[in-house]
């Protein structure tokens, strides 16, 4: 079972943005080589981004470019973005046997602990900015360079 992936590729999108904001032409091509992904799962990306009023397409129609600032948009912020409504962090298995003891409780007993989790996760998001990304990768490329 492996979490879905739009979280760091949103992040990753957001990222190009602001490092690359001197560019004026940032196009889905451009961010899909840096994810090495197709164009169109940055252009969904992007619209869920949009509806967030995160980043989308410039006024002039010519490439994407970020709504706010990168220290103005928090991790949580871009994770509240991109996944589905309602979308809890853990699935749970939906048809557990009910005549066994464990299977008619286990997803009752399982939503409080898996809520406060996904809580938590959430809180600790909301402490890191899409900056805080940028300035790590802008100090770890200045490292690798100075090698």
């Amino acid at each position: 079972m492996r979490i879905n992936t739009q979280f760091p590729v949103a992040v990753h999108i957001l990222a190009v943005l602001d490092i690359k904001k001197d560019n004026p032409e940032i196009v889905s091509d451009l961010i899909a080589r840096s994810v090495n992904t197709n164009p169109v799962v940055v252009r969904r990306l992007f619209s869920k981004l949009k509806k967030a009023g995160l980043a989308g397409q410039k006024k002039d129609g010519l490439g994407f470019t970020l709504f706010k600032k990168a220290g103005d948009i928090t991790l949580r912020d871009v994770y509240q973005a991109v996944r589905r409504e309602r979308a809890a962090l853990f699935d749970t298995h939906k048809n557990p046997s009910q005549r066994c003891i464990v299977g008619s409780h286990i997803l009752d007993v399982l939503e409080g602990p898996l809520s406060s989790a996904q809580h938590a996760m959430e809180k600790d998001l909301a402490r890191f900015t899409v900056k805080d990304i940028v300035n790590s990768i802008m100090r770890l490329d200045a490292s690798r360079r100075t090698k």
